[in-house]
């Protein structure tokens, strides 16, 4: 019995160990928050993690359903926020399909997408995607004035067209989340950008 127990027990320490190495290599999904806020940054994620954590903090429930013509998609339902009678909070489809004969790979596909694309305020990425485009950030933040314009440019268009919203619209705050910049004015520690360069002014026209 005592041969046993310690078989299992290695079985699942090594499952353990399995599923951590997995987390962190190509299977890992981070969710994060649209301004890279760390405490609403979720990292090392499986797939089906991910989703039930994105689905969780924007209170979004959703459901598959069937096009007789284009195959299989995704339904959301948006839970009420508040607690009112007239609240029966928001219902509403994506028409992206997938037309999979197998359901198990279809429905992967259309959670990969939904990851991708996002809820609200959070979307995901694998985890190599989001680390080289959160380097990209930094270094968009820190190029000093000897990187020209072009060089910065042509950096800017690798990122996701999101992520290159978000720099222009909320650049504060990633100066802050990411790196710590802040300005300690009369009412405390406010996130503020402080080294604006000429091509992220021109953007913002």
């Amino acid at each position: 019995m005592g041969d046993l127990r310690n078989k299992a027990r290695k079985e699942a320490e090594k499952a353990a160990i399995d599923a951590y190495h997995r987390r962190r290599g190509p299977e890992g999904w981070t969710v994060f928050h649209f301004d890279l806020k760390p405490n609403l940054t979720r990292r090392n994620l499986f797939i089906g993690e991910a989703i039930r954590h994105l689905t969780r903090v924007t209170s979004t429930r959703i459901s598959f359903w069937r096009c007789p013509l284009r195959g299989l998609a995704i339904q959301y339902r948006e839970l009420p926020l508040t607690s009112k009678a007239y609240d029966r909070g928001e219902h509403w489809k994506l028409l992206h399909f997938s037309d999979l004969e197998n359901v198990s790979e279809a429905k992967r596909v259309l959670v990969m997408d939904l990851l991708l694309k996002g809820i609200r305020l959070y979307r995901a990425l694998p985890n190599r995607v989001f680390d080289q485009d959160v380097e990209h950030i930094r270094w968009l933040l820190t190029a000093p004035p000897s990187v020209s314009a072009e060089d910065w440019n042509a950096r800017l268009e690798r990122l996701d067209r999101r992520f290159r919203d978000v720099l222009r619209t909320h650049e504060a705050e990633l100066r802050f989340h990411l790196l710590g910049e802040e300005y300690r004015g009369p009412t405390g520690p406010v996130a503020v950008s402080v080294k604006l360069r000429l091509e992220t002014l021109k953007t913002r026209a």
